[in-house]
């Protein structure tokens, strides 16, 4: 049995855990780990590497900077702004939704779901609102809406494409705008069904809702006016340099590690209340795919994927199809493995047909780039994803009943509209 075989062996050994829910979700995730370091598909050091990922300190971080923005006063400024213009669930999901976006698009998904969710807490305790039929639909518009703008690594992606189009002899160039063009109408027909109708498919965990209202509640300890002042400083702080970091290219990580370690050293924290708001499950999930994603990588089974791809598709085939295989395939290894890994797989064999046919390439290069992104349908399809599914209480199948028709909408939408805006043919 070589290397590949077993890796796929392990996926679908987490793939059942997940679903059956009988062991605690991160220790399905130290089990892969510790299988791909036992067979030798990875080194030790390759196998838990993903437990020193800088986006796990960025999770770790976010936990402690929510706990004490959670103890300061602000909380009962978003009470009133909550009651005065979303004075509803709905009202509240539509808000967050368009902010998550706009924030997405200016820095990437992970900042955004790491900036909007210590607001969510608030937001939904102070409102006792349900976190299960809110967290989501946010984090899922926040995948959605990366890199379509015509800067950072929206920009990057393009570039990208292009290099490879110059390498395989063709002449055409995609524009930066290209990307938006395509995706902007996609993405807004996404976020009207989540909001009338997507989030229904979300579980309504109101009795957990209530419970942990009353717990904070009860934990929460006054702060004297200086130490009050302080944590909401630092907290807003943190959130701004971490989206400022997006542009000038430091790591985000940076600014929340500092805000959550000044958190404590101010006295907004006790040391003890900080490690305990982190969630050791979601940091575990988050190790663990990134190891499998190494695994399916180094095995060359995500390139087997790929030369499957290739096979099945052809420029004779109908524009429609044609640019579905290619948003769906990459939608399918991206819930298992990082965007940037999918996109490098997957462009360059939508290139190859395009060039290979002598069609304009446009529409099946972004669907890549739009597959890889719609990281809504397991909770290591993204760091954010998995971040919300300790607070929330999400199931592992809660992902697969609410992601799914959000990615049958997407496919749809993006099939029938990609043609239209950038014909193949």
């Amino acid at each position: 049995m070589n290397a590949a075989q077993i890796t796929l062996i392990i996926g679908i050994f987490m793939l059942i855990s997940y679903i059956l829910g009988k062991l605690p979700y991160g220790m399905t995730a130290i089990a892969c780990c510790l299988a791909l370091d036992i067979t030798g598909v990875l080194t030790t050091g390759e196998a838990w590497g993903g437990f020193g990922n800088s986006t796990v300190f960025l999770f770790a971080a976010v936990f402690v900077l929510g706990a004490g923005f959670m103890k300061t006063s602000f909380t009962k400024h978003m009470h009133n702004f909550v009651k005065k213009y979303g004075n509803s669930e709905s009202k509240v999901r539509w808000i967050c939704m368009i902010m998550a976006s706009i924030l997405s698009m200016l820095t990437s998904a992970t900042a955004s779901g790491a900036t909007m969710l210590p607001m969510l807490d608030v937001i939904c305790e102070q409102g006792n609102y349900s976190k299960s039929r809110i967290y989501k639909a946010v984090m899922d518009v926040s995948c959605i809406s990366f890199a379509i703008m015509p800067f950072g690594m929206g920009a990057a992606f393009i570039e990208q494409g292009n290099e490879i189009l110059e390498a395989s002899g063709d002449a055409l160039r995609m524009s930066v705008l290209d990307s938006a063009i395509v995706r902007i109408p996609v993405l807004i027909c996404v976020i009207l069904y989540i909001g009338l109708i997507g989030y229904r498919f979300l579980p309504d965990n109101k009795t957990t809702v209530q419970e942990e209202h009353e717990t904070v509640k009860k934990t929460r300890t006054e702060l004297d006016p200086l130490r009050d002042k302080l944590g909401i400083i630092i907290f807003f702080a943190s959130i701004i340099a971490m989206v400022i970091s997006s542009f000038i290219s430091v790591p985000s990580h940076y600014a929340a590690l500092a805000g959550s370690l000044l958190m404590v050293a101010t006295g907004v924290l006790t040391g003890k209340e900080a490690f305990q708001s982190i969630d050791l499950n979601t940091v575990c999930i988050f190790g663990g795919s990134l190891s499998f994603s190494t695994a399916m990588t180094k095995t060359g089974l995500a390139a087997s994927i790929s030369d499957a791809l290739s096979a099945i598709t052809n420029q004779n085939m109908s524009q429609i199809l044609l640019v579905a295989i290619f948003l769906l395939v990459p939608f399918c290894m991206t819930q298992f493995m990082g965007n940037i890994p999918v996109i490098n797989l997957t462009m360059p064999i939508a290139a190859a047909i395009a060039v290979g046919g002598g069609f304009n390439p446009t529409a099946i290069m972004i669907a890549t780039i739009a597959g890889a992104t719609l990281s809504v349908a397991t909770p290591m399809a993204a760091g954010i994803q998995a971040l919300i599914m300790g607070p929330a209480d999400y199931k592992f199948t809660d992902y697969l009943k609410a992601g799914l028709p959000v990615a049958l909408v997407y496919l749809i939408v993006y099939a029938v509209w990609a043609p239209i805006a950038f014909p193949l043919f």
